[in-house]
């Protein structure tokens, strides 16, 4: 390939909150058609919330409380002829009188008063300004609602095109827009935008941005989507796109067949481009398109294979292959035909000896763990992460997770066991844990008070800080008390609103939300256990040896 694209991987598509970090000092954001915007911090927390149409002040001109219509429009009538300005004479229902509208509106006090000083010097010193607020949708909001209405099957809900203009106009905006809330330590990190956001390092080329703890080379992009949650991409370029994929997708120790990989992903990535193109990105991240793990799936064997093969693509009658490759067989590959709906000449079934039965045979062990029973593509990470910890102290009170077990409120046991465990890691006292310690409010003070101490919440956040933060619909709910430590756990992150903009106070949390909670909490920390391996020897009669 001539020249190297930019691949876009959807990394996750209904987030309400995201961590993006650096170890540069700053981290830059690019949004379309606008300078870098340099945010004088390397960390910030992104979230989505309803468009607010600022409220401008425009100002008018009348003379009021004329008696009569003939009066009023007499008035008009000289005013039109003196002036040479627009003049009308209404009824003013609320007085029951009449008025004179006396030329075009005015943006700024300055302005008003001056017209206001020539009209009384041509004789008309009683007209009166009148202030008026009217919501002024931005130039912004008015793109937006035309790229929505243009988008066709589209589920991005942030723009995406120069607006070509600067100047606000006067047109109808859409219902129900949301914007990209940025919030960080600095003042410039503190900003909302309708347009997508591109998160990047100073020093892009060599230092890796993370999203939520992981880091990945290139930029993070987020916007909204058509749920009116966070879609999160990673646009990196292909190369370094693979660095991430040849290692998680071939783990085998040989030069020759991380490069054969390292082709056979380049072609993949290539022949699939736009392959989400309606969701905003490229690829997904998962055995869906090609698992990618982002730096921390970089191997040096896979980089070498990667930088071996540079730009070098499968073709077959000048264009790239669908290069589609199994990570097991069973035996003997397939013809495409007899699988997907194409039958394409180059995708012919093969032997493929080390997939034999009788090979692996030695090599089977099973596990006494009832399987996880889904519909929920998303709850996989949550049965890992539930795994993870449950070797690791925390308690585990079912014998097969299923998606129902995670949206149900946590047992009063489990979250004390729960709660114990992260006392533990923070060296606090454990907790008193009740019926009531799942709902937020009560939940933010424990954790307020584990994460950054007693009373920190109340003096570090001003009276501001805190309103800014709980802008959400139910935030009245929060009782006085628990407002400050509610509003830090949502600055930091830890804490996100619904879909529908409320917190709901009231409703425990399940233990989905409870873990990713404990999960974004260990990631922030690095308190996240590793996963051991090891090696054994083939097995015998099912048992390892």
């Amino acid at each position: 390939m001539a020249n190297e694209p930019l691949i876009r991987i959807g990394l996750t598509t209904n987030a309400n909150s995201v961590s993006i970090t650096t170890s540069d000092p700053q981290l830059i954001a690019a949004s379309p058609d606008e300078p870098n915007r340099f945010l004088a911090t390397n960390k910030i927390t992104v979230s989505a919330r309803s468009y607010r149409p600022p409220e401008i002040e425009i100002y008018r001109f009348e003379i009021p409380n004329i008696e009569t219509q003939t009066e009023a429009e007499n008035l008009a009538k000289e005013i039109r002829e003196a002036t040479g300005e627009k003049a009308f004479a209404s009824l003013d229902l609320k007085m029951n009188t009449w008025r004179v509208a006396i030329g075009d509106t005015k943006e700024t006090v300055e302005e008003a008063e001056e017209y206001k000083l020539e009209l009384a010097g041509k004789g008309f010193a009683d007209v009166a300004i009148v202030t008026e607020k009217r919501l002024q949708p931005s130039n912004d909001a008015v793109a937006l609602s035309q790229q929505l209405k243009s988008g066709g099957k589209s589920e991005v809900r942030s723009l995406i095109k120069p607006t070509g203009s600067s100047q606000p106009v006067n047109a109808p905006i859409a219902a129900n827009l949301r914007e990209v809330i940025v919030n960080g330590a600095s003042a410039t990190a503190k900003f909302s935008s309708l347009k997508s956001v591109a998160f990047g390092a100073l020093n892009e080329r060599s230092v890796p941005v993370r999203l939520n703890g992981k880091a990945y080379r290139g930029r993070i992009e987020v916007f909204v989507n058509s749920r009116g949650t966070l879609t999160v991409v990673n646009v990196v370029s292909l190369e370094d796109y693979l660095l991430g994929v040849v290692p998680s997708e071939l783990s085998l120790p040989s030069l020759e067949a991380q490069k054969a990989q390292a082709v056979a992903a380049r072609t993949y990535a290539v022949a699939n481009t736009n392959g989400f193109g309606t969701q905003g990105f490229d690829l997904l991240p998962t055995i869906r398109s090609q698992v990618y793990g982002g730096v921390s799936a970089e191997s040096s064997m896979g980089t070498t294979a990667v930088t071996q093969t540079r730009g070098i693509v499968a073709t077959y009658q000048g264009k790239p292959i669908n290069a589609l490759y199994t990570s097991t067989c069973g035996g003997r590959t397939e013809n495409s035909e007899n699988i997907f709906d194409f039958n394409e000449p180059y995708l012919r079934g093969v032997e493929c000896s080390l997939e034999g039965h009788r090979h692996f045979e030695p090599f089977l062990i099973k596990t006494i763990r009832i399987p996880a029973k889904l519909r929920d593509e998303q709850n996989l990470e949550l049965v890992r992460l539930m795994s993870l910890l449950a070797v690791n102290g925390f308690q585990l009170s079912t014998s097969q997770m299923s998606d129902d077990w995670f949206e149900d409120a946590p047992t009063q046991s489990e979250l004390s066991n729960w709660l114990n465990q992260l006392a533990v890691k923070f060296g606090k006292t454990f907790p008193n844990v009740n019926r009531e310690t799942a709902k937020p409010t009560e939940l933010a003070r424990i954790l307020a008070q584990m994460i950054y101490g007693d009373a920190y919440a109340d003096t570090i956040l001003s009276e501001a800080d805190v309103n800014y933060q709980l802008a959400f619909d139910d935030a009245a709910e929060i009782p006085q008390t628990r407002r400050a430590d509610v509003a830090i756990l949502m600055r930091d992150g830890y804490f996100s609103v619904y879909p529908d903009l409320t917190l709901k106070p009231q409703k425990p949390f399940s233990r989905a939300k409870m873990l990713r909670l404990i999960k974004q909490i260990y990631a922030k920390k690095k308190w996240m256990p590793a996963l051991q391996s090891g090696t054994t020897q083939s097995s015998e009669n099912g048992n390892l040896v």
